[in-house]
């Protein structure tokens, strides 16, 4: 008997899911529908061909669940981006029309098209892996809702308690926030005594420096601003707001000691520490770009186009104009945006390079993205040879490339040394 050979497309929906079952030999399909619940799901990979007769099951985007249960079962599993998908919509019909069927059938014919040219299947990763990965995903999330409620509070203050603004630098500090649950109000800040202050900051291990000393002792013009009759108001928003950040912060700390449990057992934690400016937080982000399975990446090219660190080249008769590159993953662009910045700290190539593109002008962003995507051709060298990041090396082969870079960073520290011996003198 012949084998038939099947394509799906899967349209995953919020409450109801769309499978298209697609057989390129005779044009034919089938389409099954299920709802979002245990029962639900088991009809839908029930309803699939074998797996070893399915060549391939495109989904949009990588939900956690469906890739889960289609790897389990051993389907071969093709994440197809979103904006990949509309094109393909949009091809197939000018009028635009959305239908989850339409969308399902168009995932299921691509993939059986282009599934050995152009699509590249999902490699499947260890429980472990992903489970550090959806960890440091989430982690960096909660960081981001942290960091819009420190906007938020601080925008309400603005209305009603400049003061506080002043007495704290950090609000992103639990201190602060203990601060504003302690004195509310510009009244209560101006009426609290000098000896309550510095036992409230003695206890939270900051000491009395002129700065503080100043802050406390200007502590009754806090009183100056208007009062307008709606202090109340903004002081419980404000109280309510300092609450959600300790209780955000709280569950950062129960993810950071996960995150720490995880990467410390990984074999590939030492290659990841040993980064310049990686830290705690940035190597087990790091190690999550590359994962734990060498054969998943074949050069450094397909994670610098992943990340979004190599660019977006666009070419038409005399036009060569080069892009950011939107489409990529955003997590890891941004851990690498945040590596590329902590390494100027302690690697002296990657401080000169940054210095170097900064000086023809380019911006800040541009600068780190470059200096990311030399970095992760690093990364990918230690870690497809299991060896940690040697400075040294690195450098030697700078300097045998005859890299520019060497240039200027003898240039660098030979104006370095030339300021600090005046400085010296004077």
């Amino acid at each position: 008997m012949e084998n038939r050979d099947f394509f799906v497309g899967i349209d995953w929906g919020d409450s109801n899911h769309v499978a298209v079952i697609f057989e390129p030999t005779t044009q034919t399909s089938r389409v099954v529908k299920a709802p979002h619940t245990a029962e639900g799901l088991k009809r839908l990979l029930a309803e699939l061909p074998a797996a070893d007769a399915v060549q391939g099951v495109a989904l949009e985007g990588q939900p956690e669940l469906l890739v889960c249960l289609l790897t389990q079962a051993g389907f071969t599993v093709y994440p197809i981006n979103p904006k990949l998908s509309k094109c393909w919509r949009e091809a197939h019909s000018v009028a635009g029309a959305k239908d989850d069927v339409r969308d399902a059938m168009q995932l299921a014919r691509q993939v059986a098209s282009q599934h050995d040219t152009e699509l590249r299947p999902l490699h499947v990763r260890s429980q472990a892996m992903r489970t550090l990965t959806v960890l440091c995903e989430q982690e960096e999330a909660l960081i981001q809702q942290r960091t819009a409620l420190v906007q938020q509070l601080q925008a309400v203050l603005k209305q009603y308690y400049p003061a506080a603004l002043d007495f704290f630098d950090d609000w992103t500090a639990p201190a602060a926030w203990q601060f504003l649950l302690a004195y509310s109000t510009p009244d209560a800040l101006a009426k609290a005594s000098k000896t309550k202050l510095c036992r409230f900051l003695a206890a939270r291990h900051i000491g009395m420096s002129p700065v503080w000393q100043r802050r406390v002792d200007n502590r009754s013009h806090a009183a100056d601003w208007p009062c307008t009759g709606t202090q109340s108001a903004f002081a419980l928003t404000a109280q309510c707001l300092a609450r959600q950040l300790q209780t955000m912060e709280a569950n950062l700390r129960t993810f950071r000691k996960q995150i720490e449990s995880q990467f410390k057992i990984h074999p590939d934690a030492e290659l990841f520490q040993s980064l310049p400016g990686a830290g705690p937080k940035l190597a087990p982000r790091l190690l999550t770009i590359l994962g734990d399975e060498r054969g998943e990446y074949h050069s450094a090219d397909a994670l610098q186009k992943l990340s979004g660190v190599a660019p977006v080249t666009e070419r038409s008769g005399k036009k060569d104009h080069k892009r950011m590159r939107r489409a990529c993953k955003k997590f890891w662009r941004n851990t690498l945006r945040h590596f590329a910045h902590t390494s100027k700290f302690t690697c002296a190539w990657a401080r000169a390079f940054y210095r170097q593109r900064r000086a023809q002008k380019e911006t800040d962003s541009t600068a780190l993205r470059k200096l990311g995507y030399k970095w992760l051709k690093i990364i990918y060298r230690m870690w497809k040879e299991k060896k940690p990041y040697d400075e040294a090396r690195y450098l030697e082969a700078l300097k045998k490339q005859k890299s520019p870079l060497l240039a200027y960073m003898d240039a660098q520290n030979t104006v370095e040394n030339t300021v600090d011996i005046c400085a010296q003198k004077t």
